[in-house]
């Protein structure tokens, strides 16, 4: 019986120590946090914890850690998880091998502010400066790879090219702004005159469009505050020069001679080799005269018949301000004036529907002044870009010339026997050839492409010649047109040649930089088998192609 017992309790205690695993065993493992949401950059500590059967956690043991989309997120041997991507990404955590998992989503922060540094810029006319944008999260975090974009306020002042660097123009103020998912900074930038670079204007002094130059005439520049800057006398033929004047200084130029009336070109912005267009002097008279002629459409030539209002101002290039005399067009689009003081004057004309636009004029006393025609530009959206050039010189044909970016060295050409498009690519088009003054003859741009826009013009009776002076006396100018506004205006040099490269525009930025270079106009063509095919054609006008090499 006492045998029975002890066998008994043998058994039992033997039944026990076989009942489980030991206590040591892993059976789970769990990962702490299950599921994370990171910022890109933003790094997290998850921890894993080995547990028994019973859940009772096992020491003494390590975890060997795995990312299952490491392009999204990684993980380090210690459970350090870091976002790496915009993604998601399951974190495995694994001891003797039992495992466990959390998930992990991976973001992009939104940028919440953009800071610009310096907080603002003073430049000088053709100097440049970096601007740097930084970009913090709502955590004040920076951040980085976004995509940055940058914009001026004012082209004609300053220009910024898409890493931040900022160019001055013009003097004047304007403000450069830099914007990222929807959030912007902007900083002032002030243009100033650039003092160390020396820059010569230019022009002729002449008592009719096409009368010889007044020899003798007197040019001084003054500041605006009427301090004397530098002063010159014209030559036999009229013609006058000033050089080492700052690059992007305002200047007002006071023309005078003995026996005419004087006149003063308004402010006026040295920018590089500056040429200012024909001065007109009226004799000194006791008299008045008159001044008459149409407004015309700058495309087509046709009159503008819904009534344009016409003013006068004294001065060149006095497009503001209070009007000496003022009149409305009639309906065939014709204006008069009658007694007007001898002088030279700004004609100022707008219409409803056009950009205002001015010319120089003259009146002599007991004269009256017929056909002082002006072109009217039509407005256009703000990408619309148009050149109306004029001359004064009766006879004598001048052609106005666009070649457009190219990759290559040989640049399309838009001219009177290769009109364009204007509808379709290239986007550019002749609107209308004139083979006699006052012209207008247009071009416009209704597109512009990534690039550099050239525009030139040639005399057409005299293709090639460094020493012709046909171009040089014709009184041309080049007015340059933007959407509803005039942007810029050309006088031809005062030098020898028979083509004058005027201006760059560039597509990306729109800016727009005088060249305003004479040359010979050497005949010739890169489109070598083209430009032979094309001289055997005439022009609608019977007009034969020079054959111009332009770059």
């Amino acid at each position: 019986m006492v045998l029975l017992a002890v066998t008994a309790a043998i058994t039992a205690c033997s039944g026990d120590s076989s009942s489980g695993p030991p206590p040591n065993t892993v059976a789970v493992v769990e990962v702490t946090p299950s599921s994370a949401t990171l910022n890109v950059g933003e790094s997290q500590q998850f921890v894993a914890s080995p547990k028994n059967s019973v859940g009772a956690v096992v020491a003494g043991k390590s975890a060997t850690w795995s990312s299952s989309n490491q392009t999204a997120a990684t993980v380090d041997v210690a459970g350090l998880v870091r976002g790496v991507a915009a993604g998601t990404a399951t974190i495995s955590a694994t001891v003797d091998g039992k495992s466990g998992a959390a998930s992990v989503t991976v973001i992009t922060p939104p940028v919440a502010a953009v800071a610009l540094a310096p907080g603002s810029l003073t430049l000088t006319v053709s100097g440049s400066s970096q601007l740097t944008a930084t970009l913090t999260d709502a955590a004040g975090t920076t951040l980085t790879g976004r995509t940055v974009t940058w914009s001026t306020a004012n082209a004609a002042v300053a220009t910024v090219n898409g890493t931040g660097v900022v160019t001055g123009v013009a003097i004047g103020s304007t403000v450069i702004t830099a914007t990222s998912e929807g959030r912007s900074a902007s900083v002032p930038v002030a243009v100033i005159p650039n003092t160390t670079v020396a820059s010569t204007v230019s022009g002729r002094v002449v008592e009719a469009a096409d009368a010889p130059g007044i020899a003798g005439a007197r040019v001084t520049a003054q500041d605006l505050n009427a301090a004397v800057v530098a002063t010159t006398t014209a030559d036999a033929n009229g013609n006058w020069s000033l050089p080492g004047l700052a690059l992007g200084s305002v200047l007002e130029f006071v023309i005078s001679a003995t026996g005419y009336v004087s006149v003063t070109v308004a402010s006026t912005t040295v920018t590089g080799a500056l040429t200012i267009e024909n001065a007109p002097l009226a004799r000194t008279s006791a008299a008045t005269g008159g001044l008459g002629g149409r407004v015309r459409d700058a495309s087509t030539n046709a009159a503008i018949t819904t009534g344009a209002a016409v003013e006068l101002r004294n001065g060149i290039n006095v497009t503001t301000g209070l009007a000496a005399y003022a009149t409305t067009t009639a309906a065939d689009g014709s204006y008069a004036f009658t007694g007007l003081a001898a002088g030279t004057y700004t004609l100022v004309m707008r219409g409803a529907g056009y950009a205002q636009s001015s010319r120089t004029v003259a009146v002599t006393g007991g004269a009256t002044l017929a056909n002082a025609d002006l072109t009217l530009s039509a407005n256009a959206s703000a990408n619309q870009w148009r050149a109306v050039l004029t001359w004064t010189a009766a006879s004598r044909d001048l052609d106005l010339y666009l070649t457009l970016p190219a990759a290559g060295t040989a640049r399309q050409q838009i001219y009177f026997l290769r009109p364009g498009n204007c509808a379709a690519s290239p986007f550019a088009c002749l609107d209308r050839d004139a083979s006699t003054a006052p012209g207008p003859e247009t071009i416009t741009i209704s597109q512009l492409g990534t690039g550099i826009y050239r525009f030139y013009v040639h005399n057409y009776n005299t293709p090639s010649s460094a020493t012709d002076s046909t171009l040089m006396n014709s009184g041309a100018q080049l007015r340059v047109f933007r959407g509803t506004a005039q942007v810029a205006s050309y006088a031809v040099p005062q030098q020898a040649g028979t083509l004058w490269t005027v201006f760059e525009l560039d597509g990306a930025t729109g800016s727009v930089t005088p060249r305003n270079v004479m040359a010979a106009g050497a005949p010739g063509d890169p489109v070598a088998a083209l430009r032979s095919l094309e001289a055997r054609v005439a022009a609608p006008s019977g007009k034969r192609d020079p054959g111009l090499r332009l770059p």
